[in-house]
């Protein structure tokens, strides 16, 4: 590949798990951290990345049959030095806010070169790597653990005895053949 590096700006791509503010996280092998996010790609991107010289291996399937890449930096170089974190910035330019966590079907214009993979099963080809990441339009992403909370008090105004429910009895743990049956 000549010194020559192709740049190509995707706009209006959807992110997907982004997890590209803060600090690394663990990487999926877990012997080291990174910084990730899936990008899904319409037409017009797919097209662009293939023009620009794109392996196919790079470009994968979610479960809903959308095509997506999925970025991934290095939390620490290979010298053993922490790596730098992607740029992130909002529509203005300025620095994204790391307290307002990107969450999925936001979209954000992100700029693209590739690195020619040297060595593994896609010597050659070109893996996208994403230069700047700016958010456009938030689905913000709140962290409520899994619990669906109703959206306001409601006090219940009966309280007779059919309304009640009578907590189950609790098992006798004694027997360690009763506490794998429970």
């Amino acid at each position: 590949m000549s010194n020559e590096r192709n740049i190509v700006v995707l706009k209006g791509v959807k992110t997907e798990y982004f997890r590209l503010q803060g600090k690394p996280h663990p990487n999926y092998n877990k012997d080291g951290t990174e910084w990730s996010s899936n990008f899904i790609l319409n037409k017009t991107h797919l097209k662009q990345l293939k023009e620009a010289g794109c392996g196919r291996a790079y470009i994968k399937k979610n479960d809903d049959g959308e095509q997506y890449f999925k970025f991934t930096k290095r939390g620490e170089l290979q010298d053993g030095s922490e790596g730098k974190p992607p740029t992130v910035n909002d529509r203005f330019r300025k620095p994204w806010a790391p307290n307002v966590l990107v969450g999925n079907g936001s979209t954000a214009d992100i700029v693209v070169t590739f690195n020619e993979m040297s060595r593994g099963p896609n010597k050659g080809e070109l893996k996208p790597f994403v230069l700047e990441t700016a958010v456009k339009e938030l689905v913000e992403y709140n962290v409520e653990g899994g619990i669906d909370y109703d959206s306001e008090y409601e006090e219940e105004t009966t309280d007779t005895a059919s309304d009640k429910t009578e907590p189950a009895e609790a098992p006798d743990f004694d027997d360690e053949d009763e506490w794998e049956d429970a």
